[in-house]
């Protein structure tokens, strides 16, 4: 979701809020083969568009990576989609920052989270994605955003290497356990051949969300907002 704003204190430009937005796809009883990254690629952008015009401007449930039940795990051409989260959900432990990373579990160098401020969960309950509920997870007595900060200050310690992305623990495992119902990616409409961008050059319909099969209560939305030094 990119940068919320610059901080005006001492360290100035240096630090960051940055919200970060996932969004989860139940597509359970679908297998890695039948899953294809072009295919969540296209879903996150119809999923994007279909949020902002529902709010006929920017919103706060658009979202930066896609992840999946059933990820694309080994999927060739990942490296062309750095919005796509390509493990399943239940193996995915961080992320990258928004706009600082890509889906194959890299972080970009100069964009170093210290500190989780918030974080959230809710699911669409119906299949045009225009009513949801909110979720309500404990993440440990503490509570998730104390459990992310301890996470994130124990990847910081010894072998470096995780020190550019956002820990997320089980809040997405969790975050899809909220879901009931399951939503296939791998649907003709998404398909490269198919999908259609909307204002593209040759004024061809552009693909809605209602060429989908979408299950209620199967699409869901987590978000975590960090503050971040570009160090």
């Amino acid at each position: 979701m990119g940068a919320i704003g610059g901080l005006d204190v001492a360290y100035g430009a240096s630090a960051q809020i940055i919200q970060t937005n996932v969004l989860l796809v139940d597509n359970t009883g679908e297998t890695a083969t039948d899953v294809n990254p072009d295919d969540m690629a296209n879903f996150l952008t119809l999923f994007n568009r279909t949020m902002s015009q529902n709010t006929r401007g920017r919103s706060i449930l658009e979202c930066d990576y896609v992840a999946a039940a059933v990820g694309p795990t080994g999927s060739t051409g990942q490296s062309a989609h750095r919005e796509v989260l390509e493990a399943n959900i239940s193996a995915i432990a961080e992320v990258p920052v928004a706009g600082a990373g890509s889906g194959d579990n890299t972080g970009m160098a100069g964009v170093t989270p210290v500190s989780i401020i918030a974080c959230g969960a809710m699911e669409f309950t119906n299949d045009s994605l225009t009513a949801g509920t909110a979720g309500d997870l404990l993440g440990g007595t503490g509570g998730y955003v104390s459990s992310l900060n301890g996470i994130l200050l124990k990847n910081n310690v010894g072998a470096i290497g995780k020190e550019h992305m956002l820990p997320v623990g089980d809040l997405l495992s969790d975050s899809l356990g909220l879901l009931g119902n399951a939503t296939n990616l791998n649907q003709a409409s998404l398909a490269p051949a198919a999908f259609v961008e909307k204002g593209n050059a040759t004024g061809a319909t552009a693909t809605e969300l209602s060429d989908l099969t979408i299950g209620a209560n199967s699409i869901g939305v987590v978000s975590i907002t960090a503050l971040c030094y570009n160090i």
